[in-house]
């Protein structure tokens, strides 16, 4: 799946400025907040000494692993949809352990990598890091990395492994967490603003039938952000914004801004016969501009603001919409927010 979430698109002019963005940003996050997440966990039976008791639930917004032989284990895998680990490169799970060993160099919590990740040879939890005294207790640490440069996580893997007896773990939250640096993102001073929205709805957007390869595309609009997603391996989607009327462009109304955010997908090849070179365009009748090629984009799973102009003579007769093509490339779980 492909997923991408933009925040307000704007046709105006468009001056830059520095904006500081949080200190700490979450990338991805096991909650345990809806009943939902019980399906998101399932068990595998990566062990030799395999339990045939055993049980996973979520109670009051806390999951619950639960062993009920000694000596005996079972793990339980989910897969987020790509998490940038060069980003959000922290852990922080709170949790609470009865009978589980925590004095072993073996994995509490393990990670696999997309296939071109350099994946390391390190868990990002052993046992012996717990405490396995019944009380609550948060741990925080960075995640392990085999060497510089972007990795994603696509499966963790958490393992109980009763002692003496029946062995039981509480997860309250698992978090990958990015502190962010400020960042130079798009201000706007003397604006002028042709056409703005916001995503508090979807009024005005549709998607498109007529796209190459095309996959299974999905819209929604939620808190003022909007996901458009594809589903399928190497497929493509496309959402236009008509306006009600077409919008006069000239000098100072040729700019469209936009916020988004990325994640899972490392790259788009532009290249490739099958793939709708641009992110973003802008037209009106068979004319169609670009505005953002996919390898401009910076995809690094934060927030950012980015502007792009067109000429002022490409629509002598009005702009009439914007276009956002998703492409699903790499993998076909691969998505943006």
């Amino acid at each position: 799946m492909y997923r991408a979430a933009i925040v307000a698109f704007t046709v105006m002019i468009a001056l830059t400025s520095t904006v500081v963005a949080q200190d700490w940003e979450i990338g991805w996050a096991e909650e345990f907040e809806d009943t939902e997440g019980a399906d998101r966990w399932y068990p595998i039976a990566y062990t030799r000494n395999c339990a045939r008791d055993f049980s996973f639930a979520i109670e009051d917004g806390v999951g619950h692993f639960h062993v009920g032989e000694p000596r005996r284990a079972m793990r339980w895998m989910t897969t987020p949809s790509g998490v940038n680990l060069d980003t959000y490169d922290t852990l922080e799970i709170r949790y609470r352990a009865i009978n589980q060993q925590d004095e072993s160099d073996s994995y509490f919590l393990y990670m696999n990598t997309n296939p071109t990740s350099a994946r390391p040879s390190e868990s990002p939890v052993t046992l012996g890091e717990l405490q396995a005294d019944g009380e609550w207790h948060v741990l925080r640490k960075e995640m392990p990395r085999k060497r510089d440069g972007g990795y994603w996580a696509t499966k963790f893997v958490l393992s109980v492994n009763a002692t003496d007896g029946p062995a039981d773990v509480w997860v309250d939250y698992i978090r990958l967490e990015g502190e962010r640096p400020p960042l130079r993102e798009v201000g706007f001073t003397d604006v002028q603003v042709a056409a703005r929205h916001d995503f508090d709805d979807l009024a005005g957007w549709e998607q498109l039938e007529d796209v190459p390869y095309p996959g299974v595309g999905s819209m929604n609009a939620e808190g003022g952000t909007a996901e458009f997603a594809v589903e399928g391996m190497q497929r493509n989607a496309s959402f236009a914004w008509s306006f009600d009327e077409p919008i006069e462009v000239g000098e100072g109304v040729n700019t469209v801004v936009f916020r988004y955010r990325i994640r899972g997908q490392r790259l788009v090849y532009t290249r490739n016969p099958r793939t709708i070179r641009h992110f973003m365009t802008v037209g009106a009748g068979d004319e169609e501009r670009g505005i953002y090629l996919w390898n401009s984009l910076i995809n690094d799973g934060a927030w950012h603001m980015a502007a792009n102009t067109f000429p002022t003579d490409a629509f002598p007769d009005g702009l009439e919409h914007v276009r956002i093509n998703l492409v699903s490339e790499e993998s076909p779980r691969a998505w943006a927010e």
